[in-house]
């Protein structure tokens, strides 16, 4: 035995002091590289079976560091916390780099924190280079580590473009959960303020959850309940290269926040939302639901659509209570398994439920109220409906082709008619009769009522362009048709050459456009 023991220690003593060093830390400063190689001296602790070696560095601040390990293997990094081996794993990489190399970008809080440079194959050997940069990037410059429970005021820059909202700007924070926790995120500003929440420490991840105005005004709010982890907060606006100022905060919680059932909605916009199992439905027992609140100025045309991929239910209650007097429900009213409710309202306040026709379905959706004042007494609207030929049944053989141009709100009438009175017996015509005559008018319209000028032409023969013909551009008296539905109409005509005006009742020859008019008339 004795022998035995002494063979050992005069082996330790014998081998190379490299070896015994071998799975030790090197210390790596900032914005330096070290090279090294892997060989079976040392062991990977976060991948069995492969081969490590182990980097140490500390920060005295908070800062976002890229390290990058480059090698002809296939390599893999880790980042830990401590100055230890088997220090919690912060973040890893495979092939964030360039081809397979690995690439970690992280904020980090001051401290001490250990590299693990290893391979994503087993037993393997060879050289590779691993370096530390810190600050030294626009996702530095842009980007610091956010301490739970504070407030941290922050500035929107140009420098700083948002990564999920084109043409913004934006500030990025990374923070830590060492457990699961109950988080709430506010960004608060002058401005309109969006958040994004990402999973890791990457501005590029897949967002996790966002919010445009669920905090107070145009504040955005997320609520959420995190495993352990580190993630990244963008910090944003819902406006274009808005500058400006702003505080963000992480509020961890010990206990589960009681989710926020109740919201205002303003109509005429889309909201997305979320059932959710702390939401429960007021009357459809075992449902979960979110409710809306709106007020009216006045007495409004309102639809209440509410989309879902889920099969979506709506109730409207008075008053601003979820227990409100339940004044229309429905259930597929809308496109598909979509509900929608369409009603007139006097002046006050409403409450919305959105819900689900089954029970205990979770899953997003988009509601919103839509209004147009009660058109009970409103004028009639004209439109491209009203484009057919008209004609007013005592004056048979005479007209008039209506045609309206919505998207410049503009209309033109040919009116063909006779002359005042009938000419001798003895004049004649070479293509029709001698009293045909045929006048345009153009001009603007707003609501009922078009108001046009009268053209006259003069000269010309039939489809020639010679002699020139002659239109007096100041126009020839006016035009004016006011409608009072899709087939009825009064012209009031004041032809100033003549002294001449009066009025004409006018309706359609036929009527199949009358549906179509009816449809675009609706407000």
């Amino acid at each position: 035995m004795k022998k035995i023991c002494f063979s050992l220690l005069l082996l330790l003593f014998l081998l190379p002091g490299h070896l015994l060093a071998a799975c030790t830390n090197t210390t790596i400063v900032a914005n330096s590289s070290e090279m090294g190689s892997w060989d079976s001296s040392c062991s990977s602790t976060n991948r069995p079976g492969a081969y490590a070696k182990f980097f140490t560095f500390t920060l005295v601040s908070a800062q976002a560091i890229v390290i990058d390990l480059e090698s002809s293997q296939d390599d893999y990094l880790f980042l830990l916390s401590g100055t230890g081996q088997n220090g919690i794993k912060l973040d890893q990489d495979n092939d964030s780099g360039v081809g397979d190399n690995a690439r970690i970008s992280h904020n980090l809080p001051a401290g001490t924190y250990t590299i693990e440079a290893t391979t994503l194959t087993l037993a393997t050997t060879g050289s590779f280079t691993v370096s530390l940069a810190s600050s030294n990037s626009t996702f530095a410059a842009c980007s610091s580590y956010l301490e739970h429970n504070t407030n941290v005021p922050g500035t929107w820059t140009a420098d700083c473009p948002s990564t999920h909202r084109t043409n913004s700007y934006a500030k990025y924070y990374t923070f830590t959960l060492s457990t699961a926790q109950n988080v709430t995120i506010d960004l608060t500003s002058d401005k309109d303020a969006y958040l994004y929440l990402m999973s890791g420490t990457d501005k590029y991840g897949t967002p996790i959850a966002s919010d445009n105005n669920s905090g107070s005004g145009t504040n955005s709010r997320i609520i959420r309940s995190l495993s352990a982890g580190s993630y990244t907060i963008e910090a944003t606006t819902n406006l274009i290269a808005t500058t400006g100022s702003f505080t963000v905060s992480v509020t961890v919680a010990s206990e589960p926040p009681a989710p926020d059932c109740d919201y205002l909605i303003d109509v005429n916009t889309d909201v997305a939302g979320t059932w959710k199992a702390g939401c429960l439905s007021t009357h459809r027992v075992g449902r979960y639901a979110d409710f809306y609140t709106f007020t009216l100025l006045s007495s409004q045309d309102v639809t209440i659509d509410l989309k879902s991929s889920q099969n979506s239910y709506l109730f409207l209650l008075n008053g601003s209570g979820q227990s409100g007097t339940v004044i229309g429900e429905n259930n597929n009213g809308g496109a598909g398994n979509n509900a929608r409710i369409s009603i007139t309202l006097s002046a006050g306040t409403y409450t919305v439920e959105a819900t689900t026709d089954g029970a205990a379905v979770t899953g997003s959706y988009v509601v919103s109220v839509n209004t147009s004042p009660n058109c009970v007494d409103c004028p009639f609207q004209i439109n491209a409906g009203l484009n057919d030929t008209w004609f007013n049944p005592a004056t048979n053989g005479q007209g008039m082709n209506i045609t309206v141009y919505p998207v410049i709100k503009m209309m033109f009438v040919t009116w063909f008619t006779f002359d005042v009175e009938r000419p001798p017996g003895d004049v004649t015509a070479m293509l029709g009769g001698p009293g045909q005559r045929w006048l345009v008018a153009q001009g603007p319209y707003d609501d009922d009522t078009a108001n046009l000028t009268i053209y006259v032409t003069e000269g010309g023969v039939f489809d020639s362009a010679e002699p020139a013909t002659f239109t007096d551009q100041d126009g020839d008296g006016t035009l004016t048709l006011e409608f009072s539905s899709c087939n009825e109409g009064l012209v009031t005509y004041d032809i100033t050459s003549l002294d001449l005006s009066g009025e004409i009742p006018i309706e359609r020859i036929v009527l199949d456009n009358v549906p179509l008019c009816e449809l675009l008339a609706e407000p």
